[in-house]
Order: structure tokens, then sequence, then C-alpha cells
């Protein structure tokens, strides 16, 4: 019982290290100059779901294993995906759909805290308010990262040259406002926390036993 507890507390870790080492190859195998910085973020992403098995290990609480899985799914689509695999070039609105993911997986990561913090006593409508404001503060947060990105690393993650150049490519006429970037980052990131509870809602109507089974965990362990 206790080697499965720590498996399954280290598997996901294990993991998405492996994942990044595969997608790092990957990256260095595509033609083109390479962004070394996008080395530094997969060896980032692959210390990250590390963080709550060595943390359990440290305080001797043991953290939900979910919250491994969580934050290595949002690793996994934004840089092994997005950065080493190229997807923000590939795939077309990929930024969108990784904002939407962002939105449902930091869904899943609040409500994971809220429930370790004995926050499951909440009415469904209480729960919902307090998830989706936090989410959109994370969605924020997000987008203060992408704002440093440009600033420092002379990059436009938030498109706001590129719609420069639009207005400029048709004689300056306002074609696209360079805020609209942002904005629908934030609109998908709420799309994607209202399929998180369209899911919470669902699995409620037959018994909430498939959320149980995920998210709940001793209280008050963090």
């Amino acid at each position: 019982m206790r080697g499965n507890r720590f498996a399954a507390d280290w598997l996901p870790s294990v993991v998405f290290a492996a994942l990044a080492l595969v997608f790092g190859v990957v990256y260095a195998c595509i033609p083109g100059e390479k962004v070394y910085t996008v080395y530094l973020q997969l060896l980032g992403g692959a210390v990250a779901p590390f963080v709550f098995p060595v943390w359990g290990a440290l305080t001797k609480k043991r953290v939900p294993p979910v919250l491994a899985v969580i934050v290595g799914c949002l690793v996994f689509f934004g840089i092994h995906l997005g950065k080493a695999a190229n997807f923000y070039v590939y795939v077309p609105h990929y930024d969108k759909v990784l904002h939407t993911n962002f939105g449902f997986v930091g869904a899943a990561l609040v409500y994971t805290l809220l429930v370790c913090w004995g926050g499951d006593k909440l009415k469904p409508a209480g729960m919902i308010i307090i998830v989706v404001l936090a989410v959109l503060g994370l969605g924020a947060a997000w987008e203060l990262v992408e704002y440093f990105c440009g600033m420092f690393f002379n990059e436009d993650p938030q498109n706001v040259w590129a719609a420069v150049d639009k207005i400029l490519a048709a004689g300056g006429d306002k074609v696209i406002n360079p805020l609209w970037d942002t904005m629908q980052d934030l609109l998908v990131t709420i799309l994607g926390s209202c399929l998180f509870f369209i899911a919470y809602l669902t699995d409620r109507a037959f018994g909430g036993k498939l959320f149980k089974k995920i998210f709940t965990v001793q209280k008050n362990r963090l």
C-alpha cells in the first residue's frame, strides 16, 4: 500500500520530466535557428511538477498527486507542444486553445486547493464564483508574464506589434485593436473554467463519484 502511494506521488512528475527530455531532443532536431531560452523553459517545466512530491516528503504531509498532473499538463501544452514542437507557429489559433486549456486546468487546480482547505463544503454557486475569479487572476498573471517576455526577450506574445503592422498595412485604418488579443485570451480562459464546471455539475448530477475519486483529499494538509 505504501509502495503504491509512493508511486502515485512521484510517477506523474517522472513522466513529465521524461517528456521534457523527449521534446528537448525534438526541438534540437527541428531545422532552423534555436532559441536557447526554450531549453531553459523545458528544464523549468521538468522541475515544476516535482515541487508537490518534494514538498510532501519534506513536510510529511501528502500532497494530492493530481496537483502534479495539473501543473504537468500546463507545462506540456504550453512549453512542450507550444514552444519545443512549435505549435504556436504550425497550429492555427493555438494560443487561444492554450488559454482555454489554461482556464480548464487552472480551475481544476484552484478547485483542488479549495478541497484541501475544506472548501468542498461550499455550495456549487459559491465554488463556481470563487474558482472563476481565481482563474481570472491567474489569467491576468499570465498576461503579465507575456508582457515581461515582450519587454525583456524582444518577443511579441501579446501580438501588439503584429496588430500595429496590420494597421500600418491598412494605411492607418483601425482594422484591429492591439488590446484585442489580451481580452480574447481572458475570455477563452473564462470559457475553459466554464467547461470545467460543466464537468463538475454533470458529475454532481450523477452522484459526484468521479470528482470525489480524483479530488477528495485529507483536509488542511497543505
